[in-house]
């Protein structure tokens, strides 16, 4: 819903493609949200998908 951020990315490339940092996160899920929507839930975040085996003695 929110992102990507812009900046240095671990490649060492500049421009968007970053997330944005844990606290934007929070604040604009607090936002979005309302007050204590999320009180005795779950949250799961992903960064997309794996592009790797999890476990190679899989693929024989």
């Amino acid at each position: 819903m929110w992102g990507p951020a812009a900046g240095e990315q671990a490649c060492g490339d500049v421009g968007p493609g970053r997330m944005l940092e844990p606290m934007q996160l929070v604040e604009r899920c607090e936002q979005f949200f309302g007050p204590k929507p999320l009180t005795g839930k779950s949250v799961v975040i992903t960064a997309g998908p794996t592009r790797e085996a999890i476990d190679s003695a899989l693929h024989l």
